[in-house]
């Protein structure tokens, strides 16, 4: 696969690319100004790099003292953080320049190699417009987790893998390829598609004359890639006893499952079109699965139609690299689309499907649409007047578009933060007085352990009741002592030195998992126990076993 693109449109295809990952990197600068966002998955990976920096391990430390392995999650993105924790840097401050290098380097990166594989410039330019403007990827790349480092690995990967394939001999771009596929893997679960996908290429588009050589290629790609991430999951099985914390479900619930899955990722990708604004107000009841649904046949279309057209095993074609990329990517949305629904389906604790779980999907899906803009067929219908105008106008309208989204998304953030950075949380009277009225010494339970986790800097127990729901009958009162046992949590309550921590958030937690009135529920739960501090946004109580 040969790009060839004519000097002066190279160097219009550069700037556009550099051009569009400086405007992404303000945006999301301005969307990080107060700090970068932290949930309850940040804080899990901040504290895990924080000891592992301490020479404690990849991990969080228990109330008890005990150790536990990093739960849900790979170890690459914490051990990342902690190396810049070892030269100086502070943990939220290396988070935000990872957030933003990241961004910068995948916008840059796969707007010129669109643009190269398409062989105009202006489609290269549409796509990182799109990318740098993205009202899903400037929010998703404004927390401390590790999307925006999976994210470039794969595309490095991805674009490695491709460069190899120019030509024989490419063999140090199909290292390279083999090492961004392994990161990208050992970053998030999901990414394990990336190995599969580059030897899935490998062997169909390799350059390899034989088939038992693009058999052998395919073969050492995916082994060498997934090795990492595999050793990874034999060690957490055998420290752990699962996979990555999770547990299969009962197949009898397989088929309610997969209506969930495809309800909620049709939400998901009705956001990337239309604001969620917009959708609040409207009752769209099945529309969702019906939008998934459509969604996916479109795809699968994409990839017959540039499979056809790249005419696997030899034919003018198969040199086009926009022909190449455009399956690549097509075919990358549909197997991550089905790799996630077969996690979400048949694993407990569920998994969040959300914009944040979809970024891949999203960065691909621009790909998509700006080498179907850029095809030939386009092309031709743009060589008039009025057709150069109208997709000149369509593409405008796009780009605007999706920027105003995210220009008012980025204010918002900057105004309000994110999550456990927010106001609400940085000025709360509840951790203020944990701080100053509670001894350093005392053991806490809480319905917001990681919240908690991460301004006191010390390990929190979590209620297991806002969890695992116990439904009917409704589980007993904190002060109970017959039903601490085999609770850790709830021993701690009843402890000298415990202390019980509930914010407002609880009653709506309980409403939700158990039903009724939430405040009620909490009251029962709370009975026995001695509140010794009302603040206004959440109480502090302990057991004391003589009223």
């Amino acid at each position: 696969m040969r790009l060839r693109i004519e000097n002066s449109n190279s160097s219009l295809l550069w700037a556009g690319a550099l051009g569009s990952a400086f405007a992404g990197a303000l945006l999301l600068w301005v969307s990080m100004s107060q700090s970068v966002g932290i949930g309850g998955d940040a804080v899990i990976y901040l504290e895990s790099a924080r000891n592992f920096a301490a020479g404690r391990g990849i991990g969080l430390i228990q109330p008890d003292g005990t150790f536990r392995l990093i739960p849900y999650f790979p170890p690459f993105y914490p051990i990342v953080l902690a190396g810049f924790a070892k030269l100086g840097v502070g943990l939220l401050s290396a988070a935000k320049l990872i957030n933003l290098a990241c961004f910068m380097l995948m916008i840059a990166l796969v707007s010129w190699g669109v643009g190269r594989a398409a062989k105009r410039w202006y489609v290269g330019c549409l796509c990182g417009g799109l990318l740098a403007g993205s009202p899903i990827l400037v929010p998703g790349y404004s927390w401390a987790m590790s999307e925006p480092l999976a994210n470039l690995f794969a595309v490095g990967a991805l674009a490695f893998l491709l460069r190899s394939f120019e030509a024989e001999g490419r063999g140090a771009s199909f290292a390279l390829s083999i090492g961004c596929a392994a990161a990208a893997a050992a970053t998030r679960y999901s990414m394990i598609l990336v190995p599969i996908a580059g030897a899935g290429l490998t062997l169909i588009l390799g350059r390899s004359r034989t088939a038992a050589r693009r058999v052998f290629a395919a073969f050492l790609y995916g082994a060498a890639s997934l090795l990492p991430l595999g050793g990874w999951m034999a060690y957490d099985h055998a420290v752990t006893a699962t996979t990555a914390s999770r547990s299969l479900l009962d197949r009898s619930e397989l088929t309610h499952e997969i209506f969930r899955y495809l309800r909620e990722m049709g939400i998901v990708i009705q956001g990337w079109f239309v604001p969620e604004s917009w959708l609040a107000r409207l009752d769209w009841r099945e529309f969702p699965a019906l939008a998934a649904a459509l969604l996916l046949i479109g795809l699968l279309l994409i990839v017959l139609i540039a499979a056809a057209t790249v005419r696997i095993g030899g034919g003018r074609d198969r040199d086009e690299p926009s022909n190449t990329l455009l399956l690549a990517a097509a075919a990358f949305i549909l197997g991550y689309i089905a790799l996630i629904g077969a996690v979400s389906v048949r694993t407990y604790p569920p998994i969040t499907i959300g914009q944040r779980m979809f970024l891949p999907a999203h960065i691909a899906a621009i790909v998509v649409f700006s080498l179907l803009v850029g095809s030939d067929w386009t092309a031709r219908e743009a060589r008039t007047k009025a057709g150069f105008a109208v997709t000149a106008l369509c593409a405008l309208l796009a780009v605007g578009f999706f920027t105003l989204r995210t220009v008012r998304i980025a204010r918002q953030n900057a105004v309000s933060g994110f999550a456990f950075d927010a106001p609400g949380w940085r000025e709360s009277e509840t951790i203020a007085a944990l701080k100053t009225r509670m001894g350093g010494d005392s053991v806490i339970v809480s319905n917001e352990e990681t919240a908690l986790r991460l301004y006191l800097e010390r390990p929190i127990w979590q209620l297991r009741e806002i969890y695992a729901g116990a439904g009917d009958p409704f589980p007993p009162s904190f002060s109970d002592r017959t039903a601490a046992t085999g609770d850790p949590a709830r021993a701690a309550i009843l402890a000298p030195d415990g202390i019980l921590v509930l914010f407002d958030s609880f009653e709506d937690q309980l409403a939700e998992l158990y039903g009724g009135n939430g405040a009620e529920l909490a009251k029962r739960l709370t009975e026995g126990l001695t509140l010794v501090y009302d603040g206004g946004d959440g109480k502090i109580y302990r057991f004391d076993p003589v009223p």
